[in-house]
């Protein structure tokens, strides 16, 4: 494991600029043009820049991991999180902030770590930083609409049955639902439309490089799910189902 240190986003001058690298190895172009998150997401660094963290080596003198969350309010069991995951969390913790109100859990953006790192443990590293930052700041549990990636290799396989997949030793078949299990967290349950992405049939081209000559479901690489094309009227559809996963967060 390299010599890592945590640093928050307040404390480095242009912390989005030393990180994004990371972003931008991690996602398929699509998932860069999601309209809810867009709009939101500098609220992460604008507002809420004592949330956001990355781990830095000393030794390559770069950023190995990167995680962002945000506060959030919410006083209903956590079995009754929204459908609308990852979008409706963030919107809602702007619109919250807008009001005044105090937040008293902390709801997880991503988790990014470096490829060549992948397999080196950081991600769970990264998790118990999430949670100390949690504890940091008052609050608890800390929640996640976790994106299990492995999920985009079977996108014809429903969401419910891919949570059901389990190895020889009863663990999730899922890379990172794996880690939030190891760490201790819990599903609760899915959200289906967590993020989505809807744009013309041309933009759809331009980001995949494919072609649809005809409406219906298509695989792209990368998706968790099909995105769906609709000829008629130019239009195509990603909708991400998420999966909401809780840790519980002890007092500082």
């Amino acid at each position: 494991m390299p010599n890592l240190i945590r640093i928050m986003a307040d404390q480095e001058p242009d912390f989005h600029q030393k990180t994004v690298h990371l972003i931008n190895s991690a996602f398929p172009e699509f998932a860069f043009h999601g309209a809810v998150i867009n709009k939101y997401w500098r609220n992460l660094y604008d507002r809420f820049a004592d949330y956001q963290f990355g781990l830095f080596d000393t030794a390559s003198n770069e950023y190995l991991a990167l995680g962002n969350s945000f506060p959030l309010f919410w006083n209903r069991p956590l079995e009754e999180l929204p459908d609308g995951g990852i979008e409706w969390a963030l919107v809602s913790s702007v619109e919250q902030n807008d009001h005044g109100t105090r937040p008293n859990l902390l709801c997880a953006f991503q988790i990014i770590t470096s490829p060549n790192m992948r397999g080196a443990g950081l991600s769970y590293k990264a998790v118990e930083i999430m949670i100390d930052v949690a504890r940091e700041h008052g609050l608890g549990p800390l929640i996640a609409p976790v994106r299990p990636n492995g999920k985009s290799e079977h996108p014809r396989t429903s969401m419910e049955e891919y949570l059901a997949w389990k190895r020889n030793d009863g663990l999730p078949f899922d890379d990172w639902l794996r880690v939030h299990i190891r760490l201790g967290g819990r599903f609760v349950r899915i959200c289906q439309r967590s993020f989505v992405v809807e744009n013309s049939i041309a933009k759809w081209r331009e980001w995949t490089g494919m072609e649809f000559p005809a409406s219906g479901d298509y695989l792209v690489p990368g998706a968790l799910v099909p995105v769906t094309i609709k000829l008629e009227s130019d239009h195509g559809a990603y909708v991400e189902p998420n999966v909401w996963t809780v840790h519980e967060v002890g007092k500082p």
